[in-house]
């Protein structure tokens, strides 16, 4: 988030640019004749984000607020396919997750998927022409 316009700064305005300029992830995948580019806004994967890690403490907070036995029900683990989670709901549920919800509104994390452009978060190239990418644009 930029301050105030410094208009006789040209290092104000090369943060300002950076800062409104649209920025994607490029997927793209390209072995022998199959060449596939898919492009996804940086905010929506950074919103998503931010909300799973803005609603996850308060469910577990919730959760620990449950009745005794329906905790004791409620803990275990998980599994689905290859996915498991092991859930503890035993002991107090501590104090509300307020720090850090109102540090996620208010923009904690805004650029946590930020990288210089064409900066690959992913590059993998397997056998004879097979070349996957991510690349921060």
């Amino acid at each position: 988030m930029q301050s105030w316009p410094r208009w006789g700064e040209a290092d104000w305005w090369v943060r300002y640019l950076d800062d409104v300029r649209p920025r994607l992830l490029w997927l793209r995948l390209e072995a022998d004749k199959v060449r596939i580019r898919w492009g996804v806004p940086v905010w929506a994967l950074e919103e998503s984000l931010r909300a799973l890690l803005l609603l996850g403490p308060w469910a577990l907070w919730i959760a620990r607020h449950l009745p005794t036995k329906a905790r004791a029900k409620a803990s275990g683990e998980f599994k689905r396919g290859r996915f498991r989670l092991d859930l503890d709901l035993s002991g107090e549920p501590g104090p509300a997750p307020w720090h850090t919800a109102i540090a996620l509104l208010e923009g904690a994390g805004e650029g946590m998927l930020r990288l210089p452009s064409g900066e690959p978060f992913v590059h993998v190239e397997a056998g004879d022409g097979v070349k996957i990418q991510i690349v921060s644009y």
